[in-house]
C-alpha cells in the first residue's frame, strides 16, 4: 500500500502528479477542501499559483502540517514562518526532494512509539534514539499498513528483485527492536515466514 499525499491546488495536475509521484498514492484536491476538517487534519502539499489563492491560505492558522509551494512572495502574509515552504519555479527534482522531506519530517505515532525527523521517540519515558533513512522507511511503512509481506519491503523500500535471495530486511528489523529494547518500548514486530506485523 503506497502513502498518500493531499495536494491542495486549484491547478489541474492530477496526470502530473501520478506520473511524477509514482511511488505515493496521490489524492489531488481544491483549495476549498482545506475547510474540511478530514482533510485539513490529515495535512499534505499546497500550490499557491496566484494571489487569489494566496488569500485563501491567508485566512488559515494552525498550517504546521503543510509544505507550501509557491511562486508568490509569503511575506506579508500571516503565514508563520515555521512553515515548511519551496519557491518556485524550481528544478523539479527538488520539488520532489522537498516533498519527500517534508513527508519524512511529519510526525507518525502507533502506540507509545513516536517518530519524527528520524527521530525513534517513547512517548512514556521520553527516551529516544535516531534511525537510519531505510530503518525510518521501513517503520513508517509498517505503522500504516499494520501487515504487510516482507516481499513488499524488499520491493518498495529495498529495491530488491524478488529473485534475489537477501537478508537486508532481516539485517534492518534486529537493528529496529534493538533501538525498541534500548528506549523500553514494548512495541513488537513480528516475522512470520513472509509476513511482518507491528503490534504491542
Amino acid at each position: 500500500m503506497k502513502e498518500t499525499v493531499n495536494i491542495f491546488s486549484n491547478l489541474i495536475l492530477d496526470k502530473f502528479f501520478i506520473d511524477f509521484f509514482n511511488t505515493y498514492k496521490v489524492v489531488n484536491l481544491s483549495l476549498d477542501k482545506l475547510y474540511k476538517k478530514e482533510f485539513f487534519k490529515d495535512g499534505g502539499v499546497i500550490f499557491i499559483n496566484n494571489k487569489s489563492d494566496l488569500e485563501i491560505i491567508d485566512s488559515f492558522e494552525h498550517l504546521q502540517n503543510f509544505l507550501i509551494i509557491s511562486d508568490q512572495s509569503l511575506e506579508t502574509t500571516k503565514i508563520e514562518k515555521e512553515l515548511q515552504t519551496l519557491k518556485t519555479p524550481t528544478d523539479l527534482n527538488k520539488i520532489k526532494t522537498g516533498i519527500k522531506n517534508f513527508l519524512e519530517s511529519k510526525e507518525i505515532s502507533f502506540e507509545h512509539l513516536k517518530i519524527i525527523n528520524r527521530k525513534l521517540i517513547n512517548k512514556e519515558n521520553k527516551k529516544e534514539c535516531l534511525l537510519t533513512d531505510i530503518e525510518n522507511e521501513i517503520l513508517h511503512y509498517l505503522i500504516q499498513n499494520k501487515i504487510c509481506t516482507k516481499k513488499e519491503i524488499n520491493n518498495k523500500i529495498l529495491n530488491l528483485s524478488p529473485i534475489i535471495e537477501s537478508n537486508s530486511l532481516d539485517s534492518h528489523l534486529s537493528r529496529i527492536r534493538k533501538k525498541f529494547e534500548k528506549i523500553n518500548l514494548t512495541v513488537k514486530i513480528q516475522s512470520k515466514t513472509n509476513q511482518l506485523k507491528i503490534f504491542t
